[in-house]
C-alpha cells in the first residue's frame, strides 16, 4: 500500500469523514480484478492495512476494508457482516452523524437552490424546461400524461423510477463535483494495487 494510498485517506478523514471503505479488495487472485484494487490475498498486506488504519485513526477516523469475494461468497463472512452492520446502525454516533451529515447536505442544497446561479438550481431549471419543451413538442407524451389510466401509470412504475434514477444520478454528480469536489480520484486508483 503506497504512501500515496494511505495520504489520500488521511486526508479525508481530516476533512470529517467518520468511517472509510476501500476499494474492492479480493482475498482470492482474480483475474478479473486485476489492476483496479488493494490485493488482500496473503499476510504481506498486513503491514499496510496497519499504516492505513493508524493514519485515519489519528484524525478520529474508521477505516473499512471492501472483502469482495468473501462479502458475496462466504457465509461466516457474510453472516459477521451482518452482525457489525447492525451494530453500527445501532450506534448512536452513526445516527448523530448522519443527521449532520443529512443537515450540511441540506444545508449547502438550500444555499445553491437559493443562488440564481448555483450548480443546482442552474440545472434543476435546464433539466424542467427540457421537460418542458418535451412535454409541448411530444403530443405522445403529453396524451399519455393526460389520459392514461392511474393503474396502468402504477403498472409501469419500475419503468418510470428507472428514469427517475437516471436523473437523480445526474443531480447527485452535480452535487458531488459542486460541493464535494476533490483531487482527481483516477489519480490514485491503481495506487497499491498488485
Amino acid at each position: 500500500m503506497s504512501d500515496r494510498y494511505v495520504a489520500y485517506h488521511r486526508q479525508r478523514a481530516r476533512a470529517g469523514v467518520c468511517m472509510q471503505v476501500t476499494g474492492a479488495t479480493p482475498v482470492a487472485p482474480s483475474v478479473e480484478w486485476a489492476d483496479i484494487c488493494l490485493w488482500n490475498i496473503d499476510d504481506s498486506v498486513i503491514p499496510g492495512y496497519q499504516r492505513l488504519a493508524r493514519a485515519v485513526r489519528e484524525e478520529g477516523s474508521r477505516m473499512l476494508a471492501q472483502l469482495a469475494h468473501d462479502l458475496q461468497h462466504d457465509p461466516d463472512t457474510m453472516a459477521r457482516t451482518e452482525r457489525l452492520k447492525e451494530r453500527l446502525l445501532d450506534h448512536p454516533q452513526v445516527v448523530e452523524s448522519s443527521v449532520a451529515l443529512w443537515n450540511a447536505l441540506r444545508r449547502a442544497l438550500t444555499a445553491s437552490l437559493a443562488d440564481p446561479e448555483g450548480a443546482v438550481r442552474t440545472r434543476l431549471g435546464a433539466e424542467l424546461v427540457a421537460f418542458g419543451e418535451r412535454l409541448r413538442n411530444d403530443g405522445q407524451l403529453r396524451a399519455r400524461l393526460e389520459y392514461t389510466p392511474m393503474q396502468e401509470i402504477l403498472n409501469a412504475l419500475d419503468d418510470e423510477m428507472t428514469g427517475v434514477q437516471r436523473v437523480c444520478a445526474v443531480v447527485s454528480e452535480v452535487v458531488a463535483t459542486t460541493f464535494f469536489a476533490a483531487a482527481d480520484p483516477t489519480a490514485w486508483i491503481t495506487e497499491g494495487t498488485r
